[in-house]
């Protein structure tokens, strides 16, 4: 499953922006913009949603959410997370350090 419309909200609220602003940054109406998470999605809506947001594709189409997949550590030691290729499926591993 593609948890787009619920990454979009994170990084949304991660952000401190809004939907409205977020459609304003893009120059889109707000109505286009909640098209593009219950229409089938093109690859170019996604790059113009990630540089917008200032992420990247992967985040968006994060499965788990990326709500769901972020733990926190404590200081100084990796985060570690997973990640699942939209494509093929398969589990990426991903380590951030701080």
């Amino acid at each position: 499953m593609i948890y787009l419309k619920e990454n979009i909200e994170y990084i949304l609220k991660e952000k401190g922006m809004t939907k409205l602003a977020l459609s304003q940054k893009m120059g889109i109406s707000a109505q286009l913009l909640n098209s593009y998470t219950r229409d089938t999605v093109t690859v170019k809506r996604l790059e113009k949603v990630a540089q917008a947001l200032g992420t990247n594709i992967a985040d968006l189409l994060s499965d788990p959410p990326l709500s769901r997949r972020h733990t926190f550590t404590q200081k100084n030691e990796a985060t570690r997370t997973t990640l699942v290729c939209p494509h093929c499926g398969q589990e990426l591993k991903i380590t951030a350090e701080e």
